[in-house]
């Protein structure tokens, strides 16, 4: 990543953005964006809660929320809440698995009162109230999820990485004996320094103003540079083989079967627009050859398990199909792609991927959520921020990167019952 202090002024299609950096390393990008009623933001820096011991982690993991129960700057959280809630605002921090990031929405006259928050996390948490913070979580802590996409989700990370610690769910007993000396020394080592954060903010502002306004609140933050998120984390492997696994499902929500493929692909700018070019040539081929009354919906997606990490890419097909119907839909399935990669995609199933493609363009092109995603992934992997031009790809192409990235005989098929 470049360190100068000041980089160029960018745009986004037509839309207006400012990029620099601050004396103290934060990366920011400022997307004036009328588009949009509100302003959205997120901030994000690369190292989460993996890099504890595994009977650390969960310490880790609700370090941020025990943190913000206790307040900051002296104010308690009902009181930041209560601010938050004048100016239409939230502002969330968290710390994931591989990541530390602080997101939210305002309207532009709470701007002042979120970049002030965003540096009361850095510079003043109130960690003498941290035992009352973590009765306040546990009064509201809820570990089991009742959305079943959410466990079928983190069922199918768990059976894909070999149940690799840091995504096996918490218990409440867990955060009940979750040690409030490490809840206090990892909050402070993972929310001190600003260098390699990366904030991007889109809305209806004028980025003068904004810019200003950050360089004075944010500008003198320079905490201590910690070597804990130094190491980068060590991945487990996708399991070998075939494997076939079912978990419970809620009756409150459809039935779904997800395969997923692990991809041998170089995660690299011009590999992504190749690999979602291909996700929409696989969806078009199977709509065409597969959808039926039987198999009505077919998604088809990739997914990034160890985010902002890029070393391992999974290809997933999901279908809302239960474990009954599973077997036959993944016969046909891996026949379809197994033509796919003897023959390449048909005329009809590249113009279709193209379309969707550009209609997608289109569609996102001014929806600042996805903007700032596309904003900070692009910065944390040091790609152009600006937007991959559409453009056809020959059949040759993607027949030769279906063959090269998928092997039909190492998947998982996860189904609900």
């Amino acid at each position: 990543m470049n360190k100068l202090l000041f980089l160029p002024l960018i745009f986004i299609a037509t839309l207006f953005c400012e990029q620099f950096t601050l004396s103290n390393g934060l990366k920011v990008v400022l997307i004036e964006n009328s588009n949009e009623d509100d302003v959205l933001f997120a901030m994000v820096k690369k190292g989460g809660f993996s890099v504890l011991p595994p009977d650390e982690q969960p310490a880790g993991r609700v370090a941020s929320e025990v943190v913000w129960e206790g307040g900051f700057n002296g104010l308690t959280s009902d009181q930041i809440s209560n601010t938050l809630y004048d100016f239409d605002a939230d502002l969330v921090p968290d710390i994931l698995p591989f990541a530390r990031k602080i997101e939210g929405s305002t309207s532009v006259e709470g701007l002042e009162e979120i970049i002030g928050l965003i540096r009361d996390i850095f510079t003043k948490p109130n960690l003498a109230n941290l035992r009352k913070g973590k009765a306040n979580l546990l009064k509201t802590y809820d570990p089991i999820k009742n959305e079943v996409s959410e466990n079928f989700d983190n069922f199918v990370k768990l059976t894909n990485t070999n149940h690799f610690a840091p995504f096996i769910p918490l218990t409440r007993r867990q955060v009940e004996e979750a040690n409030l000396d490490v809840i206090k020394s990892f909050f402070q080592e993972s929310f001190s320094d600003l260098k390699d954060f990366v904030l991007v903010m889109a809305g209806p502002f004028k980025s003068a103003d904004l810019r200003s306004l950050i360089e004075t609140q944010l500008g003198p933050i320079s905490g201590k540079e910690y070597a804990l998120f130094a190491e980068k984390p060590n991945f487990p492997s996708f399991p070998s083989g075939i494997t076939i696994k079912s978990t419970k499902s809620n009756s409150r929500i459809e039935q779904l079967t997800r395969l997923s493929f692990p991809l041998s692909i170089e995660f690299t700018e011009a590999n992504l627009y190749k690999l979602e070019y291909i996700c929409e040539v696989i969806e078009a081929h199977l709509r065409d050859k597969v959808k039926t009354d039987k198999f009505p919906s077919i998604d088809v997606g990739y997914e990034l398990p160890f985010y902002p990490y890029t070393d391992a890419v999974w290809l997933s097909i999901q279908a809302p199909l239960n474990d009954n119907l599973s077997k036959e839909f993944t016969d046909i399935l891996i026949g379809e792609l197994a033509k796919l990669q003897k023959e390449g995609p048909s005329e009809s199933s590249l113009r279709k991927a193209f379309e969707q493609i550009e209609n997608s363009k289109d569609f996102w092109e001014g929806n600042s959520e996805y903007l700032i995603g596309r904003t900070i992934n692009a910065l944390l992997w040091g790609w152009d921020p600006k937007p991959v031009k559409p453009r056809p790809l020959a059949a040759s192409v993607v027949k030769k990167d279906l063959n090269d990235w998928i092997d039909l005989t190492h998947y998982s098929k996860i189904s609900t019952k």
